[in-house]
């Protein structure tokens, strides 16, 4: 039995770094505009579940970027990364599911939306969510304009290096 279970352990162990050289594989074929191959090794790994390949294909799927642009199939995947993902992989996501609210893209545009996956995202500590969130109030998108809860979004977002959170801060006053 103990050896059954060692098996086992190596095999899975082995199948995921088999899986993570997939990946790294794909990120390269991608990088070197080989959008064939870069789509090839993307679809099978979001089929097989690894979770990195299914935000990135999310994303290539939003921007038609080396596929067919497909919103639906963006917004599918990345509700499987928020669910399935890490917390990066759910910071990610949900500030890029943010975007397609914000704009209406694929789904019905929707300010509140835009700005909870915009919230859920920035509490898991992505700064681009905390910008957009400031500019989110900044603008009033939402039929709430408050410069100082923008200013203080922006605040955040520019302490962890997003530099035009750095101009707005700095636009607004202190």
């Amino acid at each position: 039995m103990r050896i059954l279970l060692v098996c086992f352990a190596i095999f899975a162990i082995s199948f995921g770094q088999n899986l993570d050289d997939k990946f790294r594989q794909a990120v390269r074929a991608f990088n070197d505009a080989n959008c064939t191959e870069a789509a090839k090794i993307y679809e099978e790994l979001v089929e097989k579940g690894h979770i990195e390949a299914i935000y990135n294909y999310a994303w290539m799927r939003e921007k038609a970027s080396c596929v067919e642009g497909d919103y639906k199939d963006a917004i599918s995947l990345y509700e499987r990364a928020i669910k399935e993902g890490d917390d990066r992989i759910k910071a990610l996501a949900s500030y890029r599911m943010g975007l397609l609210f914000a704009t209406g893209r694929g789904v019905e545009q929707n300010v509140t939306q835009a700005k909870e996956f915009w919230q859920t995202s920035e509490n898991l500590g992505y700064a681009q969510a905390s910008y957009s969130l400031g500019m989110l109030y900044y603008q009033g998108m939402d039929g709430k304009k408050d410069e100082n809860i923008a200013r203080e979004y922006f605040k955040k977002a520019c302490q962890s290096g997003v530099k035009q959170a750095c101009v707005f801060s700095e636009k607004i006053g202190k």
